[in-house]
């Protein structure tokens, strides 16, 4: 066996809405739901509102608006070399691990730019998007309290309250230990420190990820409901093997490639 050590899994692709991609571009059309609602409305349903009337009064008129949304295939890859008799005498499936390992890869970059893409050349990612809310920390630390908890879960849809997870750098986990919710030390997150942490806040999973920012910045934690996530798959990772790249040095050249694009549903909190 080769010792190799195990990345993370992917935390966005598997929770988002997938849709794949006939071109390299692709227009969808969006509920505009940016509006914000006067007193007794709401703005979930893009415009339409309804009102109470007597009989055979007159009812008012309302439309949805939409928008685009535009999404263009982003290409993600790259290429390794190997000696060729280190493909001949590897004592290990080097064609197979070299597939797993480019498949690691692809899913860990595309993940990564999921969550903290910029957008260009990239997918947006979450810590960049025009809808991310930020709380500022409750107490004058870097620890992750209660209050915070509260904070971010207020601004959390509540239909989105069955859906989202929180999504953690491994370096809040000193800070999850220490929660307690009252000054009782009885009422804490962890019960005991001979079984395993809780994989639960207030009922919602949880995912320690190296990919946020580490403990005490903006986007070391992350509420999120991925549903409203899309990603646009224009092709499936690609693998292809030349023996004539590096023919003079008795090498071949592996080549991956990935075409994807991804952004939130919505474009303003």
């Amino acid at each position: 066996q080769l010792k190799e050590v195990a990345a993370e899994q992917g935390v966005v692709r598997s929770r988002a809405f997938v849709i794949p991609m006939s071109a390299r571009e692709m227009t969808i059309p969006v509920l505009n739901q940016t509006t914000a609602p006067t007193a007794g409305n709401t703005s979930f349903f893009g415009g339409v509102s309804a009102a109470w009337v007597d009989e055979a009064g007159a009812l008012t008129e309302t439309e949805p608006t939409f928008r685009n949304m535009k999404l263009v295939a982003h290409k993600l890859g790259g290429y390794s070399l190997s000696s060729n008799e280190l493909l001949a005498d590897s004592a290990v499936a080097l064609e197979a691990l070299l597939k797993r390992l480019f498949g690691g890869a692809i899913a860990w970059y595309e993940d990564y730019a999921f969550l903290r893409g910029n957008g260009v050349g990239k997918p947006l990612g979450i810590q960049n998007a025009p809808a991310l809310i930020s709380v500022s920390r409750a107490g004058s630390g870097n620890d992750f309290d209660p209050a915070d908890v509260g904070a971010m879960l207020k601004r959390l849809p509540p239909s989105s309250m069955r859906n989202a997870v929180w999504v953690m750098h491994p370096y809040v986990i000193p800070s999850l230990i220490a929660l307690t919710a009252s000054s009782s030390a009885a009422v804490t997150w962890i019960g005991d420190f001979r079984n395993g942490m809780p994989a639960t806040l207030l009922g919602l999973p949880i995912v320690f990820s190296e990919k946020m920012v580490a403990s005490g910045s903006a986007f070391d934690v992350l509420l999120a409901d991925f549903g409203y996530y899309v990603i646009g798959n224009r092709d499936e990772i690609s693998i292809a093997y030349s023996e004539h790249y590096k023919f003079a040095n008795d090498q071949g050249a592996w080549r991956f490639t990935h075409r994807v694009d991804g952004q939130p549903w919505l474009n303003s909190s």
